[in-house]
């Protein structure tokens, strides 16, 4: 359990990330649950929010490289 305790922030991090870089590449923000297709959010068009969000997820990204660099010491 304490593996758990020690990189469960990472797996958060992790996720958000990738959910932030794939709405700034393509622009569209979809949920996925149980049953049925995934449906829409939001779709963003802005050139300087896409970036936005592009540079949040390669920001989480480097904080998680090197977190898990200090963890793993």
């Amino acid at each position: 359990m304490r593996v758990w305790d020690a990189f469960w922030s990472d797996l958060l991090a992790l996720a958000g990330s990738l959910v932030l870089l794939n709405g700034a590449l393509t622009g569209r923000f979809y949920t996925h649950g149980r049953g049925g297709p995934p449906k829409l959010i939001w779709s963003v068009k802005s050139v300087g929010l896409r970036l936005l969000f592009l540079l949040l997820a390669l920001t989480m990204c480097a904080w998680l490289v090197l977190d898990l660099q200090h963890k793993l010491r």
